[in-house]
Protein backbone atom coordinates (compact mmCIF):
# COMPACT_ATOMS: atom_id res chain seq x y z
CA UNK A 1 0.00 0.00 0.00
CA UNK A 2 1.34 3.39 -0.57
CA UNK A 3 0.47 6.55 1.43
CA UNK A 4 0.30 10.20 0.43
CA UNK A 5 0.96 12.81 2.02
CA UNK A 6 0.23 16.50 0.78
CA UNK A 7 2.82 18.75 0.54
CA UNK A 8 0.89 22.01 1.78
CA UNK A 9 -0.50 22.27 5.02
CA UNK A 10 -4.29 21.91 5.35
CA UNK A 11 -4.60 25.45 6.89
CA UNK A 12 -3.80 27.17 3.21
CA UNK A 13 -7.50 25.89 1.91
CA UNK A 14 -9.22 28.68 0.43
CA UNK A 15 -12.44 27.25 1.33
CA UNK A 16 -11.58 26.95 4.76
CA UNK A 17 -13.34 30.19 5.76
CA UNK A 18 -16.39 28.74 4.45
CA UNK A 19 -16.80 26.28 6.91
CA UNK A 20 -19.28 27.74 9.67
CA UNK A 21 -20.87 29.60 7.17
CA UNK A 22 -21.60 26.54 5.35
CA UNK A 23 -22.45 25.09 8.32
CA UNK A 24 -25.08 28.08 9.67
CA UNK A 25 -26.81 27.78 6.02
CA UNK A 26 -27.39 23.81 5.88
CA UNK A 27 -28.92 23.71 9.53
CA UNK A 28 -31.05 26.65 8.47
CA UNK A 29 -32.31 24.88 5.15
CA UNK A 30 -32.77 21.81 7.05
CA UNK A 31 -34.71 23.23 9.60
CA UNK A 32 -36.86 25.24 7.09
CA UNK A 33 -39.43 22.55 6.10
CA UNK A 34 -40.22 21.68 9.80
CA UNK A 35 -41.80 25.67 10.09
CA UNK A 36 -43.28 25.48 6.70
CA UNK A 37 -44.69 21.86 7.11
CA UNK A 38 -48.30 22.80 7.76
CA UNK A 39 -48.53 24.25 4.37
CA UNK A 40 -46.89 21.28 2.49
CA UNK A 41 -50.14 19.19 2.28
CA UNK A 42 -51.26 22.35 0.43
CA UNK A 43 -48.36 22.09 -2.42
CA UNK A 44 -49.02 18.22 -2.58
CA UNK A 45 -52.51 18.79 -3.62
CA UNK A 46 -51.14 21.55 -6.25
CA UNK A 47 -48.26 19.72 -7.33
CA UNK A 48 -48.76 15.87 -6.77
CA UNK A 49 -44.69 14.00 -6.74
CA UNK A 50 -43.20 16.60 -7.89
CA UNK A 51 -43.29 18.37 -4.83
CA UNK A 52 -41.83 15.71 -3.10
CA UNK A 53 -39.08 14.86 -5.10
CA UNK A 54 -37.85 18.37 -4.95
CA UNK A 55 -38.63 18.41 -1.41
CA UNK A 56 -36.24 15.16 -1.45
CA UNK A 57 -33.30 17.17 -3.86
CA UNK A 58 -33.77 20.11 -1.42
CA UNK A 59 -33.20 17.87 1.92
CA UNK A 60 -30.33 16.20 0.52
CA UNK A 61 -28.17 19.20 -1.16
CA UNK A 62 -28.60 20.29 2.46
CA UNK A 63 -27.08 17.29 3.94
CA UNK A 64 -24.21 17.33 1.28
CA UNK A 65 -23.57 20.98 2.24
CA UNK A 66 -23.83 20.37 6.06
CA UNK A 67 -21.25 17.39 5.68
CA UNK A 68 -18.80 19.20 3.69
CA UNK A 69 -18.91 22.24 6.00
CA UNK A 70 -18.16 19.69 9.02
CA UNK A 71 -15.52 18.57 6.52
CA UNK A 72 -14.09 22.02 6.00
CA UNK A 73 -13.90 22.43 9.52
CA UNK A 74 -12.23 19.12 10.66
CA UNK A 75 -9.79 20.11 8.77
CA UNK A 76 -8.90 23.55 9.54
CA UNK A 77 -8.93 22.58 13.14
CA UNK A 78 -5.74 19.57 12.10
Amino acid sequence: MTQTRRLAPQADDPAAPLGVPAILLALTMLFTPLVISSRISGWSADYGPLLYVVLILYLAAASRLLCWGVAVRKRRRR
